[in-house]
């Protein structure tokens, strides 16, 4: 698949096949039960891990939800409003890839319609930018270890998975 290949809602981000939660409509009046659906068999923990996640999916879906409001011209030019298939897209890219250890990002709209995610913590860089459904930029730095990643990112979100795991593990300081 190209960058410029269809985006399938439906279809899994992640070549391991982690099946997303429900996607939402923006145009939907969002409920946390809308996006919190914690597992109904399993460990009390899994239970509450799955549950965190799902609250800061909640946040994240209202963030999007309000940035695809903004009216033409929100940043005193002629930004455009976040575009309903990239909120989509960033929604089932990040069901895919938080865990409850991921702190929430700063979701930052672009003049263009896209959407830059944003995390500066922890001692790690992680920001991501979609253009559009299947077209990613990620850069990634390390600022403990020196490591980092800038790349384009298509259809495989593998990579981007593994940075947000990094960050997810380094303890807080």
């Amino acid at each position: 698949m190209t960058a410029d290949a269809a985006y399938d809602p439906d279809a899994s981000l992640m070549a391991s096949g982690v099946s997303s939660l429900r996607s939402f409509s923006l145009r939907q009046n969002l409920t946390e039960e809308d996006v919190i659906q914690a597992p109904r068999s399993g460990s009390i923990s899994s239970y509450f891990a799955a549950k965190q996640t799902n609250k800061c999916l909640f946040s994240i879906a209202r963030k999007l939800q309000e940035l695809a409001g903004l009216p033409v011209g929100w940043d005193g030019y002629d930004g455009q409003p976040l575009q309903s298939d990239i909120a989509n897209f960033a929604f089932k890219l990040l069901s895919e890839t938080l865990d409850p250890d991921c702190p929430p990002p700063q979701i930052v709209p672009l003049g263009y319609g896209g959407l830059q995610l944003e995390w500066h913590e922890r001692g790690i860089d992680l920001e991501i930018e979609i253009e559009a459904p299947n077209r990613v930029a990620l850069y990634f730095c390390d600022h403990q270890t020196g490591e980092e990643i800038e790349q384009q990112i298509s259809t495989d979100y593998t990579a981007m998975a593994e940075q947000l795991a990094k960050l997810s593990s380094r303890i807080q300081t």
